[in-house]
This record gives C-alpha cells, structure tokens and sequence, in this order.
C-alpha cells in the first residue's frame, strides 16, 4: 500500500495536471475572444474595476478583424474615458503576442508604434502594457510563447525574443528610422490646441505625410486612428473628408470607421464584409448588403439613447454639456464637431423651398420667385500660400413673399479648386447666367486680380463687381465667427431660404459646422453677401418691417403752405 506521504505528493500532482489543464482552457478562450481577454487582464494594469458595455465588446470585435487581417486601416472615434485606450494601446499589443497561430497581424513577432498628442501619456500606456505582459498572470499563460529582452526594456520601447516590440512617442517627436507593422494613432490631437490652425494642420500632415512610410509591409500593415473628435479638420475629418471623395468617384473607401456617440444620434452606417475584408458603408450604399453580410452597427435605435448608462447616466451627461459648453461637448462626446442642429447658425433655421413652398408663394413648381435683386459673393482663395483651398461663390435672390416682407432666396453655389483664368470665366458664366446685378469680391491678393479680369472680360454685362474689404469696409471685422453672428438673427427671424436640393446641403452644413468647419468659404461668402444686403436696407427684420407698414399707412393732415402763394 501507498503510504500517506506517497498519497499526498499523488494528490498535489493531480491538482497542479488539474490546474495546468485549466490554465491551458482559460488560455484558449482569451486567445479566442479579445474581448474575453481585456476583462481577465483589466485588473492587471488598473486598479479601477472593470465595466462591460456593449461599445467594448464591439470595439474588440473590431480589433479581431484587424489581428486576421480583414481590416488594414481603422479610424475608431469614442468619448473620453470609455476605455478605448485601455483596449487598443493597452491590451492589444499583449493579446496580439499571446495569439498561438502566427501571421502578418498575429503572433509575438508583430510590432507596434503608437503615438499621442503628449509623450507623458504614449509612455504612460507603454508602461502599463509592459506592467500587463510582465504580470504573473500573463506569464502564467503564455511565458513560455516568449521573453522580454533585457536590453530593450523601457517604458518607451520593449522587445521581445521573437522579433516583436512596441514602441512609443509623441507626434512631435523625431523618430527617424523606425517603422512597424501596426502604427496607431492614439489621441494626436490636444483638445485646447485644435483651435490653432498651424498646429492641427501639422497633426494632420504629419499622419499624411510621415506615418505611411512608416509601415514595414505596405500590403498587411496595418494603420490606426482612435480620438474623440476636437474639430472637423482634425485627422479623423481629413480621414472622412477623403473617403467621402472616393465615394463621389463610386470607389469604396479604406477605413473602417466605429464611431459610438454619448447619446445615439440616427445614421446611415454599417460596417459589413466585402469580398473577404470588412468595409464601412453609409446612406444609400447600405441597400445593397445582404443582411448576413453587416458585421457592425449602433444597437441603439432611440434618438438620444445613451452609450453607457452605468458609467453615464443622463443626469451626468447632461451636467457634462453645460460644464464643456456645446461645441467642446459636440465634438468630444457626440463626435461632431458641430452641435446638433448647427452652431452659430442652426440648421433648422433655413426655410425650404419646395413645390409646397412655392405654391404657397405663387411660383411655379420647381422655380424660384420673383427676384426684386440679385446679389453674387465670391470668397476667393487664389493666393500663394492657399492654391489648393476652394474659392466660393454663392448667388442670392431679394424676393417678397405674399405679405409683402422681404425675404433672401440661396439661388446657387459652389465651392471648386480653379486657377485664376477658369475661376474668373467660371463666376462670370454663372452672373451671366443668373442675370446678377452685383458680384461683392473679398479685397484680398487673389480678389484684385480675379475684379480686374472680370472688369476686363465682362464689363459689357448689366452687372457691377465691387472690392470688399472686411477690415474698413461695412463689414468692418476681420472675425469670421463675428460675421456670421451678425447676420445669424436673420436665420433665426426666418427671412433666409434655400432650395432642396443636395449642392444646397455643403453650403447649411458647412455653415452649421462654424466655428469648426475645416473649410469656411462657402459660410464666408454668405456673411458677406447678407451683411452687405442688410447694411444697404435690402433685409430688413419682422420688427422693422412692421413699423415701416406702420409709417406708410400713418394718416398724414394736408400740410399748408408757410407762406401765400
């Protein structure tokens, strides 16, 4: 017979065999699940317990995609503190090693470089997922897969024995020579400094321009933004921007875009499979996905249901909006830049003009009013330092609706990339066109030249072209978010309209997007042209007009002569 000692080491090998099997089981199920994995590491590397949502696991689901390689380019935008940076810069470089089958995305050969807008916190999250990786947890399920190298072992950058490493900086930082095969961008923007032009616009060239050559496989590499939104020119709205042009040329974009506002706002976007790859598909295009074929959308379907009720609640959301103000509350938390419904000027408060409306008005269907005037503001952008932004031009009608109040009719307009001689036989085309009897040009380096070649080329025609300048003329402010709250009571007042048509579209949404639009042409144009109506008693307000019905219909006595004829 055993004796007792033999029965006990017998029983303590059973246990440990038990033990060994169940830690080979767990390793199996986070290896499977990102998801699965993120809840067992979590209390790894923050001390903060874990709360599951929905977002989470469906951001994990994502990021599977992006391990076996059906989604190279992602751009992920979430609110502040819902974990996003936990799950990509935290837990996915560790779960990404720990997976058994290797390939291009997969495997502890895979390398990484992030980077945030500040270097404190690229390294904050490099050093908690080194913490993770080095935990006796990790390594008791995965230790044997690989080895930290001892002399690549730092906040900023560790390595390990099988090729793979993670490294981290700030955007400013030079990092020359290095690449990887997944570079992420983790918050590359600082929220007070996406007001200032210069240095937005460096983050964005930077992602542009530097971060593609980084990839060392240009075929399965993988490129990843994940940001709240600070402003529409930020880089996930260049991102966005360049895949709404692919899509007007009918190609399909390249990034997969998650986006989960605070509270759901209604949209048109599904990320579906696509002959093997996942793909992001928006309005119509969605008619066209089989049902089995969407891999992702927003649950939510009540405008207005909340992202996660247990960490924000509606009281807290509600108290967040007033602490941050509307804008800041827009792009961070609904990730748009604008607030719902416009800014300065809401898009609501552009009347439509439909068959119905002009019914109404006694036009004809599918025509305009009317026109006592007709008005043609350019905003031109032919200068050195800006050849590649738009000009704009927009057309305005005076008309009278059947009570005999002024009203101002959007008749036309664009926004185009034009050299100076197309731009000129283009705007004079459309004056032509619309029977224009002003064309008001922005007094800037491009407004001399493009007024003197339409001076020159059309002065035959029954419309004048006037030099504006927006410091010492009757606009007399060179603040673009001043011009427009000069002219915003007259939205608000409902004396401004617009056609339903779709160019009519960029110029409301551009409008309802200042002071955060990435381009404001359009909006400039418009400021100039209504300012100049209003300074010269085209428009006039409700009260206005009222008083002066009131003056005309004033009983006036016969005036006598001072003295005899």
């Amino acid at each position: 017979m055993k004796s007792e000692a033999e029965k006990r080491r017998l029983l303590i090998r059973f246990a440990e065999a038990l033990q060994a099997c169940q830690t080979l089981k767990n390793a199996e199920k986070y290896e499977n699940s990102f998801h699965e994995f993120v809840k067992a590491a979590w209390e790894h590397f923050d001390p903060a317990p874990f709360q599951d949502n929905w977002h989470l696991r469906d951001l994990c689901r994502h990021m599977e995609q992006v391990a076996r390689g059906t989604i190279k380019r992602f751009l992920i935008n979430v609110p502040p503190r819902t974990a996003k940076s936990n799950i990509i810069s935290i837990c996915y470089p560790a779960w990404v090693w720990a997976q058994r089958t290797k390939g291009p995305q997969s495997g502890p050969q895979v390398s990484f470089f992030y980077a945030s807008y500040a270097e404190a916190l690229a390294l904050e999250h490099s050093l908690k997922c080194r913490r993770l990786v080095e935990s006796r947890w990790y390594q008791k399920h995965w230790g044997r897969r690989f080895k930290l190298v001892s002399d690549r072992n730092t906040k900023g950058h560790f390595e390990n024995d099988k090729g793979g490493y993670r490294m981290a900086s700030s955007v400013d930082a030079r990092a020359t020579g290095w690449g990887a095969m997944c570079v992420f961008a983790d918050d590359p923007h600082l929220v007070k400094e996406a007001e200032s032009e210069e240095v937005r616009g460096g983050v964005v060239r930077w992602w542009n321009e530097t971060i593609p050559s980084r990839l060392n496989d240009r075929k399965t590499g993988v490129l990843g933004v994940v940001m709240q939104r600070v402003h529409e020119a930020d880089v996930a709205g260049d991102i966005l921007f360049k895949e709404e042009q692919l899509r007007k040329l009918g190609l399909t974009g390249s990034y997969v875009h998650f986006c989960v506002p605070i509270t759901y706002i209604p949209v048109k976007h599904v990320n579906a499979w696509d002959n093997g790859s996942i793909k992001t598909f928006i309005d119509d295009e969605i008619a066209a996905i089989p049902e089995e074929a969407i891999f992702w959308e927003d649950p939510r379907k009540e405008d207005g249901e909340l992202l996660w009720p247990a960490r924000y609640p509606a009281s807290e959301v509600d108290k967040l909006e007033h602490e941050i103000g509307e804008y800041a509350f827009a792009c961070q938390y609904l990730q748009r830049p604008a607030p719902r419904g416009g800014g300065i000027i809401k898009k609501d408060w552009w009347q439509l003009w439909d068959d119905e409306a002009a019914a109404e008005n006694g036009a004809a269907p599918g025509t305009y009013p009317p026109f006592e005037y007709l008005m043609a503001s350019l905003d031109t952008a032919y200068t050195e330092k800006e050849e590649n932004d738009p000009s704009a031009l927009s057309i305005w009608g005076m008309w009278r609706d059947k009570n005999g109040n002024p009203q101002i009719m959007l008749v036309i307009c664009w926004a185009e990339r034009l050299q100076i001689h197309n731009l000129v036989l283009r705007v004079g085309a459309e004056c032509k066109r619309f029977k224009v009897d002003k064309l008001l040009v922005e007094d800037k380096a491009a407004g001399h030249s493009v007024a003197q070649e339409l001076n020159r080329l059309f002065s035959a025609f029954d419309f004048s072209v006037e030099l504006i300048n927006p410091r010492s003329g009757f606009i007399k402010s060179p603040d673009k978010v001043a011009r427009l709250q000069t002219v915003a009571h007259l939205f608000a007042e409902g004396l401004v309209w617009a056609p339903d048509k779709t160019w009519a579209d960029e110029m409301i949404n551009q409008v309802a997007a200042i002071p955060r639009a990435a381009h404001d042409d359009l909006a400039d144009s418009m400021s100039q042209a209504l300012i100049y109506l209003r300074r010269n008693g085209w428009i006039q307000r409700k009260e206005e007009r009222t008083l002066e019905v009131e003056e005309e219909l004033r009983y006036r006595p016969k005036l006598e002569p001072l003295y005899p004829a």
